[in-house]
């Protein structure tokens, strides 16, 4: 009997914690296309020269360099993404790491300067989906965040960056 219990309720938990209340109204900021970012000085007919996929001019440079966070509508992307801990996100922004990329997809880490073994951001951006997924790793404990609900697949590369910042918690 113990044997299908703890499976049993271990499906029972997930299938709850995935079955989130889906409303109409959509927390995702307004697209031209499927890849395009608008700036926020931007209109939708000028936005077509802000896309997702020229994050690639940038591997290698923090998001300061890049502008990431002036030019883009990821600010507000953020914010609706991680809700009540936003302010603690910008608060804790204050050491960059260099824009990576595998595959299709870019990826940084943010954390409070000196102290990124206690709470650091890894920020994912699917090129292909326009879609964002952070982690947040804070202590012990790891959340994650998925922008309308995808969850982005991890490469080795990337899997291997998330064990990393995993053992750096202590």
């Amino acid at each position: 009997m113990k044997r299908f219990f703890k499976p049993t309720m271990m499906f029972i938990f997930f299938v709850m914690v995935s079955c989130k209340n889906q409303g109409t109204q959509s927390n995702e900021p307004e697209k031209n296309g499927q890849d395009t970012l608008i700036s926020e000085n931007q209109t939708p007919s000028q936005a077509t020269s802000a896309n997702v996929k020229d994050l690639t001019a940038f591997v290698g440079k923090i998001p300061q360099e890049a502008g990431l966070f002036e030019k883009y509508l990821l600010p507000q992307r953020m914010q609706a993404l991680l809700g009540v801990e936003y302010p603690d996100f910008e608060k804790d922004r204050e050491e960059e790491g260099s824009l990576q990329k595998d595959g299709e997809l870019i990826y940084f880490t943010v954390c409070r300067k000196g102290a990124c073994a206690e709470n650091t951001y890894l920020i994912i951006v699917d090129l292909l989906n326009n879609q964002i997924n952070v982690m947040n790793f804070k202590g012990r404990i790891v959340r994650t965040y998925e922008e309308g609900g995808v969850i982005i697949g991890l490469t080795d590369k990337l899997a291997n960056e998330v064990q990393r910042l995993r053992s750096k918690q202590g």
